[in-house]
């Protein structure tokens, strides 16, 4: 079994985006989205188009400029690549959304002629704590669960738990877009060069990814200071989080489901804290 220590290392939208406007990128972005929309690569058409990242339908609204904007002949998708949660990131992720069904909309004829949008969250963490690595959302009526609009869905990827996963199950795993996805979750080579063995297509992407950090430095295609600062917010929000969590299970009698509602923490991790506690691992 492999137990090789990684740090969890998201890759940024700078850098995915640079990465898809290559060849075997595009190509490597038409997979993933054919993989997480449930739609064969050959029904998707032709190669997806880069858009514009300022999507607003008026100069004067806020957050306007999304992470990563694509559309082919059918449907829009807005790829973001999140790296912690907060009601700012929803709200504006939620705005994008809505601004890609407006501005196809500039007249009366074009209501009945609208694409569907895609909201691709790749997330590293889990959205909804439920411990799950896809959540799919729709405007859905409640009580009847009919859905009441089929040209937005909003689709969360939990990739912490994508990198929490043992190395071997990913590699045996049947699930393609896991394999995919591995790329942006390991910081190792060597364990992704083992993971695409046999599979010339990643082979390429790979080689093409190595080849894009080994330059992007003198390129100057992203904010260094940026990413490290977000990064950094991150795993300081989290480890104050685990901290108070631990505290309170060891020293109060609160229930499981408060101390994670109460520290942001899904409850199957409060579980797994309170677990090595009493196993005397923490």
């Amino acid at each position: 079994m492999n137990t090789t220590k990684r740090e969890f290392v998201l890759l940024t939208d700078k850098f995915a985006k640079i990465l898809f406007n290559t060849k075997v990128g595009q190509k490597y972005l038409t997979k993933l989205i054919s993989l997480i929309i449930d739609t064969p690569v050959e029904l998707l058409g032709q190669n997806f188009i880069p858009l514009n990242p300022h999507i607003s339908v008026h100069p004067d609204v806020v957050s306007s400029e999304a992470d990563l904007v694509y559309e082919n002949g059918d449907i829009f998708v807005n790829l973001e690549i999140n790296f912690h949660d907060s009601y700012k990131l929803n709200n504006k992720n939620q705005i994008y959304l809505h601004q890609l069904i407006l501005r196809q909309v500039s007249s009366d004829k074009e209501y009945t002629n609208i694409k569907k949008v895609y909201q691709i969250n790749l997330n590293g963490y889990d959205e909804f704590k439920c411990n799950e690595f896809i959540y799919r959302s729709k405007v859905i009526e409640e009580k009847y669960n009919i859905e009441r609009y089929d040209n937005l869905e909003i689709i969360d990827i939990n990739l912490y738990k994508l990198y929490e996963m043992d190395y071997n199950l990913v590699m045996e795993g049947t699930d393609e877009l896991k394999k995919l996805l591995y790329l942006f979750v390991c910081d190792d080579n060597d364990l992704l060069v083992r993971l695409y063995e046999g599979d010339r297509f990643m082979k390429k992407v790979l080689k093409e990814a190595n080849r894009l950090k080994v330059n992007i430095d003198d390129l100057l295609l992203y904010d260094k200071e940026e990413i490290k600062r977000d990064v950094y917010e991150a795993g300081v929000k989290r480890r104050n989080s685990i901290e108070i969590a631990i505290n309170l299970v060891k020293n109060t009698n609160l229930p499981l489901q408060v101390i994670a509602d109460n520290t942001d923490l899904a409850l199957y991790e409060v579980e797994k804290l309170k677990k090595q506690i009493d196993e005397g691992e923490i």
